[in-house]
């Protein structure tokens, strides 16, 4: 049966915008079933579009036209319908980059209910897939080591990607980055070349701050830079 053209989609079954329906016990008439390009199936009932459930979930359901079901029984059909939905979709976006559970929750959170996407992202914890610690370690490295940011800077970072105070002050307590190396590193990869006047000097501090270093650092790493550029090269980062 060809699939008719769906009204905005319903992410809670029953009823639009997710509001639980108050008569889950009401029985239902099946007026029409129908498949979508995407491969899911159409529910309508009573004449209207009801919800659409994924194969997975539709297959052994047993779902018929003809047939009566209660609007809870079609509401739980549904609800595991949008759970697959959502795990097959948190699935793919892990396999094209690593998130946090925050992150990735909030990515699900474009496309499905809340419950869907808590429950989506719990799974994935679950199976191992997303690790807050482990996602913690490997975004400060990348935010001091490759970025050039301050300690102060990828603490921040973490914060914004939603991790948990707890995690981060445990990612940050097992580092012990010493700030002179880290600024003497960016200032002799991008800029040594402006520290010959003092316009130069002040462009070099200003993009040091937006790093999140402190002045006094800067300014003792610059002064001893100018005076000899290999000063730092003993030093361990």
């Amino acid at each position: 049966m060809v699939a008719r053209k769906l009204p905005h989609r319903i992410v809670q079954g029953g009823t639009p915008g997710g509001a639980p329906p108050t008569d889950c016990g009401k029985t239902m008439l099946i007026t029409d079933i129908g498949q979508t390009k995407k491969g899911r199936y159409s529910i309508f009932c009573d004449g209207e579009f009801y919800c659409s459930l994924h194969a997975d979930v539709f297959a052994p359901s047993r779902l018929k036209t003809g047939a009566e079901i209660a609007r809870g029984e079609l509401d739980a059909l549904h609800r595991r319908s949008e759970l697959k939905i959502t795990t097959d979709r948190a699935l793919r976006l892990l396999s094209v980059r690593s998130y946090s559970a925050h992150g990735l929750r909030q990515k699900l959170a474009a496309y499905t209910d809340e419950e869907s996407a808590d429950a989506a992202t719990a799974r994935m914890a679950e199976l191992g897939y997303i690790n807050d610690l482990d996602y913690a370690r490997r975004l400060c490295t990348d935010c001091i080591n490759r970025k050039g940011f301050s300690a102060y800077r990828a603490k921040q970072a973490l914060r914004e990607k939603g991790i948990a105070r707890e995690i981060i002050e445990q990612v940050m307590d097992e580092r012990d980055d010493d700030p002179e190396p880290q600024i003497a590193a960016v200032v002799l990869r991008k800029y040594m070349r402006f520290l010959e006047d003092e316009k130069g000097f002040a462009k070099t501090t200003n993009a040091l701050l937006r790093l999140g270093y402190r002045h006094g650092d800067i300014r003792r790493v610059l002064e001893n830079l100018m005076e000899d550029a290999g000063y730092y090269d003993d030093w361990e980062e």
